[in-house]
């Protein structure tokens, strides 16, 4: 049995919210953030650039989604 997220994840119903990336270490060989994406500022809604509240909540609505 897994957890509902792990279910909803795996349906493609959780919206990806990428907050920020900074980070003060280097090269950690586990970590998922890629060049573009380290020591940024722009925050992500499933890989689209967002600059509100709004623009999260618009993104979740247009996949349906059931988590974050």
């Amino acid at each position: 049995m897994i957890s509902k997220g792990c279910e909803q994840c795996a349906k493609g119903a959780k919206l990806v919210l990428f907050v920020y990336g900074y980070c003060d270490q280097r090269d950690c060989f586990y970590c998922p953030l890629g060049e573009t994406r380290k020591n940024v500022g722009q925050v992500y809604a499933n890989e689209r650039p967002v600059d509100s509240d709004d623009d999260v909540i618009e993104e979740a609505r247009r996949m349906d989604a059931l988590g974050s």
